[in-house]
């Protein structure tokens, strides 16, 4: 009988035979991203660039969030997950170009020249799809 292994929230019970996985944090019968690097990032001006190695020779699957660039140039304090654009009068845009050594995570526009874009990433030892 193959094994696997469970993690349920607090106050479940993992032998529990009905225990719905909405109640489990990890069960090893189903894939999950393992994390090869993640951290933080700052984009000051003039540079519209931050370049990540990660060293994997493939296309990883990643997830990268910043805070939004507004068509004013301003930065809103919230963070939202990157591939955001504003197309109205002016381009601006929050893109992550995902290569088999390194990632660039990208955030340009008119923005406001005293501006520094905060944002952090993941960068996970599974292959994209088709990669």
């Amino acid at each position: 009988m193959p094994s696997k292994i469970l993690i349920a929230l607090q106050g479940q019970n993992v032998l529990q035979s009905s225990l719905s996985l909405d109640y489990l944090l990890l069960n090893s019968a189903y894939p999950f991203l393992q994390v090869h690097k993640f951290n933080t990032f700052t984009i000051s001006p003039p540079s519209v660039l931050k370049t990540v190695e990660h060293d994997l020779g493939y296309y990883p699957f990643t997830m990268v969030f910043s805070q939004l660039v507004k068509e004013d140039g301003s930065v809103t304090d919230e963070y939202y997950q990157h591939n955001w654009d504003i197309l109205l009068v002016n381009e601006i845009f929050g893109r992550t170009d995902i290569l088999k050594n390194t990632i660039e995570i990208r955030v340009g526009g008119p923005v406001d020249a005293a501006r520094d874009v905060q944002g952090f990433y993941y960068i996970f030892k599974n292959k994209m799809r088709n990669s």
